[in-house]
This record gives structure tokens, sequence and C-alpha cells, in this order.
């Protein structure tokens, strides 16, 4: 009994933090069971997935690699982008800049567009009206071919009146305001000079339009004056008129050799304006050939009586369709059988023709031999300007 007094004097004699403290001491030095699993657990598994990471096979290892180095780029490309980005644009023109040096430079070019006009004024007012005329003449021209035999004569000869004045009248208006003489344009004479290129540009645009509009009362007056029989009218009328279209181009491309041919030989120099020459005519013959024998093909196609698309088709083949023709569902006139054989009426099928080199009941492509047909009479508002 004394010496449980003693001991428990002893314990009372310490105070109360020294009492706390002593027992987390022990378990310190001693260590619990607990943590010492603990840690046997822990460092076992860290030994393990060391030893699996050095058990891991090279090409496991390698893409992992190859997967850090790809994010490792991913997170630098927006950085590279961007630099690459700036070194492009650098040398790229912006259209900013462009729209900046517009609005600077708006008073200047107005000043320009204005002693442009002031010098060519003429010329740009006799080719656009005669363009907005050339326009309503072809609408003209396209009513009374597909009016066929119902078109009014009084109509056409009214217009081919109008343009075969308006020829002279217009120029003669020229070689009044401007003392430029125009004639002998018409007549493939070179003339003594041609000061500058715009010069050219104007008076090749001028003569171009006049020469389409005397185009138009031509075939204003065929029209009118073409007799032939209901079974081969429009036939021998498209014929004629893609005869004459034809025949018109091929004059309108030497119409404008003359004036860039003296506006070649008036450059300064020796051997570059002899050479510009020379090859502008050497172009212009290569063009004019072809165009001849275009021509010829019309020609042989308006004088017989033979298919452009396809051939003739017999009356076997005719009767075992029905005799109906599928775009105007009449009788067919002049059937022509196509490559994919349908039938139609041969001015029909060239009608059709104009708008598209297919068939109307299949769709085919059907080629044609060489020749654009121009049926319905109407003249290119695009001008030969070269």
């Amino acid at each position: 009994m004394p010496s449980e007094s003693t001991e428990f004097r002893a314990a009372s004699s310490q105070g109360p933090g020294e009492q706390t403290m002593e027992p987390a001491r022990q378990l310190l030095e001693a260590g619990s069971p607990e943590s010492e699993a603990s840690s046997s657990e822990g460092s076992s598994s860290n030994n393990i997935s060391l030893s699996t990471a050095h058990s891991r096979p090279s090409s496991h290892r390698q893409a992992d690699q190859i997967q850090l180095s790809g994010s490792e780029t991913e997170e630098a490309s927006p950085a590279a982008s961007a630099e690459r980005h700036r070194i492009g644009a650098s040398g790229a023109v912006d259209l900013r800049d462009i729209a900046v040096w517009l609005e600077k430079s708006f008073p200047y070019l107005a000043l320009l567009f204005i002693i442009f006009l002031r010098e060519h004024w003429l010329g740009i007012l006799v080719s656009g009206c005669l363009t907005m005329n050339l326009k309503a003449a072809n609408h003209i021209l396209r009513e009374q071919v597909m009016l066929k035999e119902r078109r009014s004569n009084s109509r056409l000869w009214t217009m081919a009146l109008v343009f075969g004045i308006s020829f002279p009248a217009m120029i003669i208006t020229v070689k009044t305001l401007s003392s430029q003489d125009l004639w002998p344009f018409f007549i493939l004479l070179i003339p003594a000079s041609i000061p500058t290129a715009w010069h050219a540009v104007v008076l090749a645009v001028a003569i171009d339009t006049l020469a389409r509009c005397m185009g138009c009362a031509v075939k204003a007056a065929v029209l009118a004056l073409h007799r032939a029989t209901p079974d081969e009218a429009f036939r021998r009328r498209s014929s004629l008129l893609t005869l004459l279209e034809h025949t018109l181009l091929c004059y309108r491309v030497l119409l404008t050799s003359p004036i860039w041919f003296r506006y070649f030989l008036s450059m300064p120099g020796h051997f570059i304006p002899v050479g510009m020459a020379g090859f502008y005519l050497a172009c212009k013959m290569h063009l004019f050939f072809k165009q001849i024998g275009i021509i010829f093909a019309a020609a042989r196609v308006a004088c017989r009586s033979e298919a452009v698309f396809g051939k003739n088709a017999s009356s076997d083949e005719v009767m075992e369709v029905g005799n109906k023709c599928p775009i105007c569902q009449e009788n067919m006139q002049q059937p022509v059988k196509l490559s994919c054989n349908h039938i139609f009426c041969n001015g029909c099928i060239l009608e059709w023709f104009e708008r598209g080199c297919t068939c109307p009941m299949c769709r085919a492509e059907i080629k044609p031999k060489g020749l654009t047909f121009h049926s319905d009479g109407t003249t290119g508002l695009l001008p030969q300007i070269f």
C-alpha cells in the first residue's frame, strides 16, 4: 500500500501537459503496430509501382514520351501559330490599307475619270446609245423569229430602215463634232495616227458597235424578204441567220485591226513596235482563217437540206414514234434523229439547242458539228476591242 500511494503522489505531482505528452512520446518511440503495418504496405506498394514501371516494355515508354511531347507541342502551338501569322501577315496586302488608299485617292481618281470623259465623251456617248438600240433590236428580232409565219414584216422593215439611217447619221455627227472621219475604218484603211491606247479602245468600241447595228439591219431585211414553204421555213431561216452572224463576226475580226496595227507601229523604238505589230497581225490572221472555216460550214448547212445535229430520220422511224414532235406537238417537219435515238423537227431542235446542247427528252449531251447556231437572230452585246 505505501508503494501504491507513493506512485500516486509521484504521478499527481506531474503537470497536466506532461501527463498528456508522455503517452504520445512513448508511442512515437515504440511505434504502434498499425503504423508499422501501413508503412510496410506503403513501401511495398511503392516498390511494386517502381518494379512495374521498370518492367514495362520500351514501346510503352516511348509512347508515353511521344504523348508528353505532343502535349508540349499543343501548349506551344498557339504561340507558334501567332508567330507564323505575324510573319506571314507582314508581307501580305491588307484590304483595309487598300480601302484607306482608295478613300484618300478618290478625289484624284475622280479627276482622272473626268479628264477621260472630257477627251472621249463623244465616242462613249455614241457607243452607249447604239448599245441600247442594239439591245432593243435583239428583242425585236428574237420576237419576230419566234412568231415564225405570223411575224410582222412592217416592223422588221421599220427597224432595218431606222438602223440603216442611223449608220451614216452617226458617222456624219462624229465627223462634225470631232473631225474624226470613220469611213476609212469600215473599208479597213490604216489611219494616219493613233494618239493613245485609250483613244484606240474608244474608237474600236464605237466602230464595232456601228458594225453590229448594221448587221441587225441586214438581218431584219433578210427576215422580211425570206419566203419559204412552211415545212422548211424555220430551218432555212435559222441556217441563214447563223450564216449572217458568222459573216458579221469575221468582218468584226478585221474591223479593228488597222487601229491597233497603227498604234503598235507608232510606239517609240524600232524592234519592239515591229515585233508587237507582227505578233498582233499573226493572232488576227489565225482568228480570221478560223472564222472563214466556220463561214464555209454555215454556208454548207444553209445550202443543203441536211441535219446539223444527228441525221435525217427515215419515214419508218418517224411512224414508229407516232409522227409527233415532242417539242411543238405537231406533225414532224424535216425529222432529225439525234445520237440518243430521239426524233424531233429539225427547226424545233435547232431552236432548242440555242438554250443548250442537250436532248429535250433524256438530257443527253449532243455535240454539234463544229458550228455554233444563232437561229434567234440576235447579235452579241460585247464589243470587239482588239
